[in-house]
């Protein structure tokens, strides 16, 4: 069996069952590629319940690389087990190098958009954190993206707003980044009074009202 894990989290269970129900104790090691015993990565105990049990082993300071852990088990008589192995390999995390956003802020009714760059290829999810609705993911592995995010919706009240971005490997690897943007409210004229006609020369200039900046 092969198991993936990613650098700096996990556990591997040591998880097994003898079948006749008379293993009394277990005791693994974890071997490099070569068979060579990796230092700290070996112990043991007795079996809580005769014949099987499952016991985490941390293997979050193991580095990138593929490995082996050898388990035997023994009876009170002293009869050991045919070593049990299992593969597995240590996958590299993904690092989100840098996200943003192509502007600080969009005025209201206009979508943002995103870009960011990764140190190894990656699909990608994202998410306007509490605002369920503005979601979206992209399975096209990459190291890097440019991306729109359906801000449309959100007003200038709820101002600033967190962009959440989640990267995954093809061996489930993660990280996570986020960077804000802000929504501007848009203006709105009242009180306007009629200007006379006799009051406005030819070729004066009008006013002009922008939302700034410009989305």
């Amino acid at each position: 069996m092969q198991t993936d894990i990613c650098a700096g989290e996990g556990y591997l269970n040591v998880e097994f069952s003898d079948g006749t129900g008379d293993a009394r104790t277990y005791a693994f090691s974890i071997l490099n590629a070569d068979d060579s015993p990796v230092s700290g990565y070996a112990s043991g105990g007795n079996i809580t319940t005769p014949g099987s049990g499952t016991y985490p082993v941390a293997v979050d300071k193991l580095p990138v690389g593929s490995y082996k852990m050898k388990l035997t088990t023994k009876t009170e008589a002293g009869c050991s087990s045919v070593p049990a192995v299992m593969n597995f390999t240590v996958h590299e995390k993904p690092e989100i190098t840098k996200l943003s956003v192509a502007k600080p802020g969009v005025c209201e009714g206009n979508d943002i958009m995103a870009s960011f760059n990764s140190s190894m290829d990656v699909k990608y999810s994202y998410k306007v954190v509490g605002k369920p609705a503005i979601t979206g993911s992209v399975d096209t592995y990459a190291s890097s993206a440019t991306f729109n995010v359906a801000t449309a919706t959100l007003t200038a009240t709820g101002s600033p707003y967190t962009l959440e971005l989640i990267t995954e490997t093809e061996h489930g690897c993660k990280d996570t980044a986020t960077v804000q943007f802000a929504i501007y409210p848009i203006p709105t004229l009242t009180g306007a009074t009629p200007v006379k006609a006799e009051n406005i020369c030819f070729g004066d200039a009008m006013a002009t009202v922008t939302c700034s900046p410009d989305a």
